[in-house]
Order: structure tokens, then C-alpha cells, then sequence
């Protein structure tokens, strides 16, 4: 799937934050305009920089196609009667052709407002929403609880207000869809560290908690995106959940210094050494230490 984001019109700009609480049925348009810190917003000053965040906050931008696929699946699998409601299965045809762009467009003016997903794509998300409910202890996880669930409250320690969007809240667990490529727990820990998802987990938990909410594990639900769509939940171990809270207590402080100072600077304010990777001195016969 392509990414058009840097093509497409950005947003509306954002709005205050309401008061610290737990709101149901916001849209998801409203949400990403509120003014507050997020576990993505975060990732941003984790892995990019203070500059960065704030031309994103500045110049809001619509999902990704990629994303957009995301959040398809997380919609048929822990809202499927609502799936209609915004999404529409596109008609099987070659888009590269004149009689396919026709056929799409046609479609997306017949059903105005909603998303037109690929026949392909749906397929897929239909694949990995039956095999999730086939495994009894994802579908015990997804079942009884309510998806779409926002939440605002102000951390004490950084004093920034902050947010989050939790795809389903099933108290006393917070589960986490998640795609995979293979049920393997060393890929996937990798996955944790590498999408920061230990940073999410950290920060939703702590959220839900400062708010009062009666949740104490967060479980990655995971689904792999090819057939046969294998499922397995993890638990969020207390390393996973204390390397997160270290990583989104780090942003929000660098957050708030940037918002005190006025200083949004670029990953580098000065000269910095970069070196090169283990793998890369293994390659050509160096050993790291014997470098003068």
C-alpha cells in the first residue's frame, strides 16, 4: 500500500483538550484534534525530535493508506456491526485501466462518506477477524467490553495533559490488537520495542488508572497478517510496562521543557559522533574494542 499522506490536504488544526475524564462515542476526527499529549506524539520525540513534533502538530495530516487498512481490520474485528457504517468493499477490478478507475469511482460516489476498501484487503481483515474469535482466550479478551473509548488527564509529574484512544477497554484487561508477521516471541519483543508498543501500554495503563478505571494487565492480542491468520495474546510483562513508562515519562518531560522554553529544537542542537553498527564492523573483520 502506497503512502499519500504527504499528498493529500491536512487537517483541521487542533482544540483544546477537554477536562480529565472517560468519553464515549467521540469521533475519531474530533479526538485527533484535541490538544494533548499522546503515546504517538511521543514516539515522535522518541524517534524523531522536539522539531519535528511540533511541524506535526502544527500541520496535521490525514492517515496513511497503510494505516487507514489498520484500522479497517480493528473495526471488523471489535466493531463488526458498526463496519458498514464506514467502510464499503470495493468491486474486483484493475485500477490501472480506464473501466477499473471508472468502476471505482463510481463506487465512491454511489457510497459518499465512507472508505472503499479493496476486495483483497477485506478478505484479509475477514481471514484474521475469524481466526482472532476462534481462539478462546482472544475472544475472551475482545468480548463484553467497549471499544472506542478516549480518555483525558493531566500527569502530575510533567504537568502535560495527556490522551489516549483505546481501541477496546475490557476491564480489569486492556487488549491490544496487534498484526504480526509470525507468532515468534523474539520478533514480536522486537516489534514491542522497535513500534513502541511497551510505550502505548505503559502510558494507557497509567492513564486508566490516574482516571480511576479498575485495569491492571495490558495483553498485545495478536493476529498474523497472512493466512492462516495464527493468533496468539501476550501479557505485557512488568519489563515491557516499566522500559514503556520510562520511554513516555522521558517525551513528556522533554515535552514540557519544550513547551516552557519555547526551544523546539532538531535531533542534533550541536555537533554530535555517530559510529558505525556491531553488524556492519563484523562485516569487513573489526573489532569494536581494539580501535584506537
Amino acid at each position: 500500500m502506497t503512502d499519500t499522506a504527504a499528498t493529500e490536504a491536512p487537517l483541521a488544526g487542533p482544540i483544546p483538550a477537554p477536562e480529565p475524564g472517560v468519553y464515549r462515542g467521540i469521533p475519531e476526527e474530533a479526538y485527533f484534534r484535541w490538544a494533548a499529549m499522546s503515546q504517538s506524539r511521543c514516539k515522535t520525540l522518541d524517534d524523531r525530535s522536539p522539531k519535528v513534533l511540533r511541524w506535526e502538530i502544527d500541520h496535521p495530516r490525514p492517515p496513511t493508506k497503510a494505516m487507514d487498512a489498520g484500522k479497517a481490520a480493528h473495526k471488523l474485528a471489535l466493531e463488526p456491526f458498526a463496519f458498514n457504517d464506514v467502510y464499503v468493499v470495493g468491486p474486483v477490478c484493475d485500477k490501472r485501466t480506464k473501466a477499473g478507475k471508472e468502476a471505482w469511482a463510481e463506487l465512491e460516489e454511489l457510497h459518499a462518506g465512507k472508505k472503499v476498501l479493496p476486495a483483497a484487503d477485506y478478505l484479509v481483515i475477514q481471514g484474521m477477524a475469524a481466526e482472532l474469535f476462534r481462539h478462546p482466550d482472544a475472544r475472551e479478551y475482545l468480548s463484553g467490553g467497549e471499544s472506542e473509548v478516549s480518555i483525558v488527564w493531566d500527569d502530575e509529574i510533567a504537568g502535560v495533559r495527556c490522551k489516549a484512544r483505546i481501541d477496546y477497554l475490557n476491564p480489569p484487561v486492556i487488549p491490544d490488537m496487534k498484526t504480526t508477521r509470525t507468532q515468534n516471541a523474539r520478533e514480536f519483543g522486537r516489534s514491542i520495542w522497535e513500534y513502541g508498543y511497551d510505550r502505548q501500554a505503559a502510558m494507557y495503563l497509567d492513564g486508566c488508572r490516574a482516571l480511576g478505571l479498575d485495569v491492571d494487565m495490558v495483553i498485545f492480542v495478536t493476529v498474523e497478517h497472512e493466512a492462516p491468520f495464527d493468533v496468539a495474546p501476550w501479557i505485557a510483562d512488568k519489563d515491557v510496562l516499566a522500559c514503556g513508562r520510562f520511554r513516555y515519562r522521558r517525551a513528556l518531560d522533554t515535552f514540557a521543557r519544550c513547551e516552557r522554553t519555547g526551544d523546539w529544537h532538531g535531533k542534533c542542537p550541536g555537533t554530535e559522533r555517530i559510529a558505525m553498527p556491531d553488524y556492519a564492523l563484523k562485516d569487513v573483520g573489526i573489532e569494536r574494542e581494539f580501535l584506537l
